[in-house]
């Protein structure tokens, strides 16, 4: 008698192919989308008759902006691990710093005119930032700002001093919240986006290949679309 032969197991579904001319690292997936909308406008002749180069455009353009938002949120909301104290001591230290540079930009008798642009503030005959933990948020701002408008920010004491400390110190007096509420949101509308994407990223491929008969044709219009290599 013979013995059956043991039924094999049910074969896995295989996991959908990525194409490899689309890369899987998002910021270059936006920065191809935003390319290919501004290549396409100068390839008329590519048409697909489910949406046009204008409607896609607007599609990049939405996702290049949620995948910044959503970058931005995330970074808003670090682990926080330093105490107000702590920045407080910094932005005494610092702010000597900026105010010499203001005043050496405009002079010892100008200086003081252009400090409510810094955020500072001043109080008898002291110049400092407001001391209430909201308002000196946002001072570090309006500070951080003005760093670069008067063309301070690449000094010791500029852009690269006070950007951890105002971000920090907005954490800490809960202005990166609404950031930190927000970055789930940002992410499923990212995710929907991507997927409009990058349903036309593969349609273009395959219109390519089915419109230029020869290999090195299709090559040199994918490179033309922005498609310059292969993401393994």
């Amino acid at each position: 008698m013979e013995i059956p032969a043991p039924t094999p197991p049910p074969a896995e579904e295989a996991s959908p192919r990525r194409n490899p001319l689309i890369p899987e690292d998002q910021d270059q997936k936006a920065a191809l989308a935003l390319f290919l909308a501004t290549a396409w406008a100068a390839n008329p002749q590519l048409v697909l008759i489910w949406i046009t180069q204008a409607a896609y455009a607007t599609k990049a353009a939405a996702f290049a902006a949620a995948l910044k938002a959503r970058n931005k949120a995330g970074a808003l909301v670090p682990q926080q691990s330093r105490s107000f104290d702590e920045y407080d001591e910094e932005i005494r230290k610092g702010l000597n710093y900026v105010k010499n540079y203001i005043s050496e930009t405009y002079g010892e008798d100008s200086a003081e005119s252009f400090y409510a642009e810094f955020g500072i503030k001043t109080r008898g005959t002291t110049h400092e930032l407001p001391r209430a933990q909201a308002e000196r948020a946002d001072a570090l701002e309006m500070l951080e700002a003005a760093l670069v408008t008067h063309g301070l920010g690449a000094r010791p004491y500029g852009t690269a001093y006070w950007e951890p400390i105002a971000d920090g110190y907005a954490t800490l007096t809960g202005k990166a919240r609404k950031a930190s509420a927000n970055v789930s949101k940002l992410v499923g509308m990212k995710n929907e986006q991507v997927d409009d994407v990058e349903e036309v990223l593969s349609a273009m491929i395959s219109l390519v290949d089915a419109q230029y008969r020869t290999p090195e044709a299709r090559q040199a219009k994918l490179r033309e679309l922005g498609f310059q290599r292969e993401y393994r």
